[in-house]
C-alpha cells in the first residue's frame, strides 16, 4: 500500500537511481522511486520489431558489475558477448581501434613518417598549455596523425562539436584513452615489449541484456527493491518539487508525496524545471538518433562494434546485435548511432547517408534495410569551452534548494559505463546518507 511520506524520494529509474534506492533502503531509509518513463533502466532502451531486437547503442556489461551483486536475479538472464571492436579509418580500412601502427604509421612513406614525427615533436612544445580537446589530441598525436588516424573526425561525431570547441576539462577527464592508447610513443612502446611483459587482457566476461529486452532485466531489479520496502512508480508524471513546513513536497500527475530529502538522477534541465527555475539556462545535452537496420549479404567485417573514423557519414558507431542474439530469418541486424546538436535529421535521410558511407568503403554488400529509428534526448552532455561556469552555477542553485544530485544526468557527467555509474552512485549515497536516517 502506497504511503505519502518518505525519508527520501529518488527521481529516476536508470542505473544510478536503482543503485541509489538500493543503497538507501539497506541503510534503513524509507524510499520512494519515481520515474517518468514507463519502465526502469533510464536510457538503457531496447526495441523489438519483426523478430529483431535492438538497443539504442552499444550497451554492454561486465560480470563484475556491482549491479549483479545488488540485483542477483539479473545475471542469469544475460547473454554472453564476444566483445570485439574496430574502426573504419580515413583510408576506408577496417582496422584496430583507436589506432593502428601497421595501417597508419608503418604504411606511410618516409616523407610522411618524417612529417608525422616532426608534427608530434612540435606539438609537445606547441600544446604544453592545453585549452581544448583539439589541443589535447594534438599533444599526444601531432596534428598530422590526428587527421590521418581520423580521431579528429570521430571526436566531432561523438560529442557533436569540433574538438577545438570542446573544453580541455572534459578531454582530460574523459578522453584519456587517447593518451593511453593512441599516442604514437605508447603504441611503439607496446609493440616492442616482449609478450610476457605486455598488459594482460581484462579478465571479466562481457555480457548483454536478455534477448527479450531491458524491460525484463530491470523489472527484476525493481522486484528486489520492492522486497526491500522501496515503493516505485513508473510513468509517474513528476510535475513539481517545493518546500513546505521544513519538508519537500513532490507533486506528480496522480499524487502528492512528502519527504525529508530528494535525490535526483533526472537531467539537470528537468530537475531545474521541477524547482521552477525559469530565469537560468540549463547546460546543453546532445540528442541521439538510432537507426535500426537489417541486412542480408556480405558485410565484409567481423567485429561486433564498428566506429566511424572515415570522412564520410554522420554516424559514429554501429553495433551488430545479431552477433550475440542470433540472426532472424537468416538476416543480420544492428543499430547505428548519430549524435545530434540542434535539429535531428529525418530517419530516411540519415539512413541514406549511412548506406552511402559504408558502401563507399566496400561494406554491407547486399540487401540493407531500415526498419525504424528512435530519438533519445539527453544522450551526452555538451562540454563546450566557456560553458563550465554557467553549468556549475546551475548545479549550485539546485543543490542550494537542498536537492542531492547523482548519476550521469544528475551530475552532468559523461559516465561511459554502467559499472562506473553504479560505483559512483554508491560513493555519492555513502557520502551523503552514510549516517542513516534520523532515529
Amino acid at each position: 500500500m502506497r504511503h505519502n511520506r518518505y525519508d527520501v524520494v529518488v527521481l529516476g529509474g536508470g542505473v544510478s537511481g536503482l543503485v541509489s534506492s538500493f543503497d538507501l533502503a539497506r541503510r534503513g531509509y524509507g524510499v520512494c522511486l519515481l520515474e517518468n518513463y514507463t519502465t526502469a533502466g533510464g536510457n538503457h532502451i531496447s526495441r523489438s520489431m519483426s523478430g529483431y531486437t535492438f538497443d539504442i547503442g552499444a550497451i554492454f556489461f561486465w560480470d563484475d558489475n556491482p549491479l549483479f551483486t545488488m540485483f542477483p536475479k539479473i545475471r542469469p538472464l544475460c547473454v554472453p558477448v564476444d566483445y570485439t571492436i574496430q574502426r573504419i579509418n580515413p583510408g576506408g580500412l577496417v582496422t584496430t581501434y583507436p589506432y593502428s601502427i601497421k595501417d597508419e604509421f608503418l604504411s606511410m612513406s618516409a616523407m610522411e613518417m618524417g612529417r608525422s614525427v616532426a608534427h608530434l615533436l612540435y606539438a609537445k612544445y606547441r600544446y604544453r598549455r592545453q585549452n581544448s580537446a583539439e589541443d589535447y589530441i594534438n599533444y599526444y598525436l601531432g596534428s598530422f596523425l590526428a587527421r590521418k588516424s581520423g580521431i579528429d573526425k570521430y571526436v566531432e561525431r561523438f560529442y557533436g562539436l569540433h574538438s577545438s570547441k570542446i573544453s580541455y576539462e572534459f578531454a582530460h577527464k574523459r578522453m584519456n584513452w587517447i593518451g593511453a592508447n593512441a599516442g604514437l610513443r605508447e603504441r611503439l612502446k607496446r609493440a616492442t615489449l616482449p609478450k610476457s611483459r605486455r598488459p594482460k587482457p581484462f579478465a571479466a566476461s562481457c555480457i548483454a541484456r536478455p534477448r527479450s529486452g531491458f524491460g525484463e532485466m530491470y523489472h527484476l531489479a525493481v522486484e528486489t527493491l520492492s522486497d526491500m520496502g522501496v515503493e516505485s512508480t513508473f510513468d509517474a508524471g513528476v510535475e513539481r518539487i517545493r518546500r513546505s513546513n521544513g519538508h519537500y513536497v513532490v507533486e506528480t500527475r496522480g499524487s502528492t508525496i512528502q519527504c525529508d530529502r530528494v535525490l535526483s538522477t533526472f537531467p539537470l534541465k528537468i530537475t531545474g524545471a521541477l524547482l521552477g527555475f525559469e530565469d537560468a539556462t540549463p547546460p546543453a545535452s546532445t540528442q541521439m538518433l538510432t537507426l535500426f537496420c537489417s541486412f542480408e549479404g556480405s558485410r565484409n567485417f567481423d567485429t561486433t562494434i564498428l566506429y566511424n573514423f572515415h570522412a564520410k557519414g554522420a554516424w559514429k558507431r554501429l553495433t551488430m546485435h545479431s552477433d550475440y542474439y542470433g540472426r532472424s530469418d537468416g538476416r543480420e541486424y544492428f543499430s547505428v548511432e548519430v549524435t545530434c546538436i540542434g535539429s535531428v535529421p529525418a530517419e530516411g535521410q540519415a539512413f541514406a547517408d549511412f548506406a552511402e558511407s559504408v558502401r563507399s568503403v566496400g561494406l554491407f554488400s547486399g540487401a540493407l534495410d531500415l526498419l525504424g529509428s528512435l530519438v533519445t534526448d539527453f544522450a551526452y552532455p555538451v562540454y563546450a569551452i566557456g560553458s563550465e561556469a554557467s553549468r556549475d552555477h546551475y548545479m549550485d542553485r539546485i543543490r542550494s534548494a537542498g536537492i542531492d544530485l547523482v548519476g550521469r544526468q544528475g551530475l552532468f557527467d559523461y559516465i561511459p559505463a554502467s559499472d562506473i555509474a553504479a560505483r559512483k552512485a554508491l560513493e555519492e549515497t555513502g557520502r551523503t546518507y552514510g549516517a542513516g536516517p534520523p532515529s
